[in-house]
């Protein structure tokens, strides 16, 4: 009602409420296991870079407690607001987790829109070709019919069995 016009006081601001509860989210995250508990010195002489030094300030048990804290957390992401219609939750629905020496981006579009079958069939080609693992989860049974807890269990197995890449011994 427009009190106002009457004179009846202060314009009133029309508020609405949305909300969605289908929205997807496509989140990429990395973690350069190599940097984790590492500094890097840099000699220069002339300007030219002559050689890099790495302090070591972690040992293995816990820098492996830091890359399975940083996996966790991605299966656990959550944002409370004030009331609980607008409460968020960022808990994948699909999952493709990847241990892999490379640094790439290209998993990312795994699971974006406009990817074709044909595109995710090349993508996972191309990582088993360099001897990445990779572990595929989806609730939804679209994809696969390992479900994201279980693709988080494999992916935890296989960060215990192997050993984490360090560029210099520890």
């Amino acid at each position: 009602m427009d009190s106002q016009a009457r004179g009846e006081g202060k314009k009133q601001a029309l508020a609405t409420n949305e909300y969605s509860q289908t929205d997807n989210m496509l989140m990429n995250f990395h973690l350069d296991i190599g940097a984790i508990g590492l500094t890097k010195n840099y000699r220069y002489e002339n300007e030219k870079h002559i050689a890099t030094e790495y302090d070591v300030h972690l040992d293995e048990v816990e820098k492996l407690r830091r890359v399975k804290l940083f996996l966790e957390s991605t299966n656990n992401m959550t944002d409370y607001a004030n009331q609980a219609r607008n409460a968020v939750s960022g808990e994948p629905q699909k999952v493709l987790i990847v241990l892999d020496n490379r640094h790439s981006r290209k998993a990312i579009r795994y699971f974006a829109p406009q990817t074709s079958e044909a595109e995710k069939e090349n993508i996972l080609k191309e990582l088993e070709s360099r001897g990445a693992k990779y572990f595929l989860g989806d609730d939804t049974g679209k994809e696969t019919q390992t479900p994201v807890y279980e693709a988080y269990e494999q992916a935890f197995k296989a960060l215990q069995e192997n050993e984490l890449y360090a560029p210099v011994v520890l």
